[in-house]
Formats: C-alpha cells, structure tokens, sequence
C-alpha cells in the first residue's frame, strides 16, 4: 500500500495535471504485484471511449519502436531462442526485455 500512496501523492503533488477519472483508482494487482488502474464501477468516465488518465506531455514516457515492436521476432533473437518462453513471462518482464534489447541497440539515441 505505500507504493500505491507514494504514487498517488506524487501524481497530486510534484506532476500537476495528471487526472484520473473519478471511477478510476491506482492500485497493486493480487496477481503481478504490478501498479495499475481498476475501475471501482461503472460510469459513464469509464465507458467504451471515455477518457481514464491525461498526463501531460511533459510527464509521459516515450518509446520509439523499431519496425514491429516487441513482436518483431528479430528483436529478441539474439537474447533468446524459445519465444514461447518469453511469451508465457508477465508482460512486464517481456517489456523489460525489450527495452533492454533497444538499449544495447542505440543506448544514445534521443538524448543530447
């Protein structure tokens, strides 16, 4: 629960402008232990096409994906020879994975 109200208290504090819808919460998955967002109801906040969480620019993360992304199969080729293995990973791992690949990739790209 402290990652939950760290995060909670971060995004009300230090990162103005992020908003979460009023039937939306942060909270730990009982599954991954993972952070995410679960719907508390339904509402018309939470219907198909409504918005759930605006984060301002300055705050979202961006990726630059090459070719087909995580599912390129020659992204993770050298790391691994199974991709059924990496496909029954959590999708977190199979994410870092990734990252880690396009970091050895070009480690430098995007930053100055």
């Amino acid at each position: 629960q402290k990652r939950v109200s760290s995060l909670v208290n971060w995004s009300n504090g230090e990162a103005v402008g992020i908003q979460v819808a009023s039937a939306v919460e942060v909270d730990e998955s009982k599954l991954t232990g993972g952070l995410g967002l679960i719907t508390s109801g339904t509402s018309s906040t939470t219907d198909a096409g409504g918005v759930v969480v605006t984060v301002p620019a300055s705050l979202a993360l961006s990726v630059e994906l090459p070719s087909g992304g995580p599912d390129d199969s020659s992204v993770l080729k050298e790391l691994v020879e199974d991709r059924s293995a990496v496909r029954a990973l959590p999708w977190y791992v199979q994410f870092s994975l990734y990252l880690y690949k396009l970091d050895k990739i070009s480690p430098k790209k995007g930053f100055q």
